[in-house]
């Protein structure tokens, strides 16, 4: 496992284009640039020119976006009506960084989307020099590609090829609810919330999809079959998670640990990666194998911003479940209270979260 590991396959407020500096610059230039290259999803349809893969899955996106609007209350608006052939696997590559002897993930703010824990650049190259750049000032980092993100309702999202091509039917369909519900609910400053609460959604919205559909129930159950697979392995990794997480906060605050030359902090630090790795093969490997949970801990491949990234997007579904459970099961429903409940967008992450705790259905 390597840090792309876990790096999301869409991200929320790429919103470079409103950025200051040269970063803006650079980023807007790029975005320019591809949205030149759209082309209207009607005319890809209608032509064939696509390979079958992508033209498959693109017949998909008319009423997947209808049953989001018109089902569960989403707003797509006029997003993902052109589509855009990218030369490339990944939409952009996304860095992270923390500190070394904290859990604290680096930050940088823009306007409109608040606090973020990453920078997206559409050329790798770019994203290599700036995460040695982060190395060099003493940085944990990860960089990993990234399938779409979403322009928040700013400007109307297009579909990437990188959407089509890095995903399954029911992956890609389950991305697109992702990225909509972005659109529909979207609070600055809170995004490990803004990401789980895509993730969740995202799954419920596909499985009811695929259940209206003329296969039915048997998409649905192939699709829940696929997701079962994961579920074991994602509920033994986001435990776990928990734990290691309180561990290092408590090694990291060690008086002996702050005040240890940098070697002897290292290797100290290891030795506790190793530790945490070790126990979380022991208790859960056997649930973890094939996944890419498996080896998340190995103190080779591991470091805190890759620990960190991986909670804003694994961290926090139980709430979730529990509203939708209030909720009767409606999904509708449940996201047309959630974005009542969490409508001030002034609210801390914190509060959020109390937010959707104290929702009522």
């Amino acid at each position: 496992m390597n840090a792309s590991s876990f790096a999301p396959k869409a991200m929320t407020g790429a919103a470079s284009l409103m950025l200051a500096g040269c970063y803006t610059v650079a980023q807007g230039y790029e975005q320019a640039r591809l949205m030149i290259k759209r082309v209207p999803l009607e005319k890809v349809l209608k032509e064939g020119t696509e390979k079958p893969e992508r033209l498959a899955k693109l017949q998909l996106v008319p009423e997947v976006l209808q049953f989001a609007e018109n089902k569960l209350g989403m707003t797509p608006g006029s997003s993902y009506r052109h589509f855009i052939s990218l030369d490339r696997p990944a939409l952009s590559y996304v860095v992270q960084a923390a500190e070394k002897r904290s859990l604290k993930l680096k930050t940088w703010w823009f306007p409109i989307v608040g606090a973020q824990p990453y920078l997206g650049y559409f050329d790798r190259a770019k994203a290599v020099d700036f995460q040695k750049k982060l190395v060099a000032e003493g940085y944990d980092t990860s960089m990993g590609g990234v399938q779409a993100f979403s322009l928040l309702g700013y400007f109307p999202d297009p579909i990437y090829s990188s959407m089509v091509d890095g995903n399954d039917s029911f992956q890609f369909v389950e991305l697109l609810f992702h990225e909509t519900l972005h659109r529909t609910i979207y609070v600055p400053n809170a995004y490990t919330f803004n990401e789980n609460l895509a993730d969740f959604v995202a799954r419920q919205a596909t499985t009811l999809y695929l259940r209206e559909r003329p296969e039915g129930e048997k998409e649905a159950q192939n699709y829940l079959a696929a997701e079962s697979k994961l579920h074991g392995a994602r509920k033994e990794f986001r435990e776990f998670l928990k734990v290691a997480q309180a561990e290092l906060e408590l090694f990291y605050a060690q008086k002996e640990i702050q005040d240890a030359p940098q070697d002897s902090f290292l290797e100290k630090r290891k030795a506790k990666f190793a530790d945490l790795h070790a126990r979380f093969i022991a208790s859960s490997g056997e649930k973890t194998q094939g996944t890419h949970y498996a080896n998340f801990f190995h103190p080779d491949r591991f470091n805190n911003a890759i620990l960190l990234g991986a909670s804003v997007y694994e961290s926090r579904q139980e709430p979730f479940e529990q509203l939708l459970d209030k909720n009767g099961s409606n999904l509708a429903k449940f996201i047309k209270v959630i974005r009542s409940c969490v409508a001030d967008a002034k609210k801390s992450e914190a509060e959020i979260w109390d937010a959707v705790k104290n929702c009522e259905g």
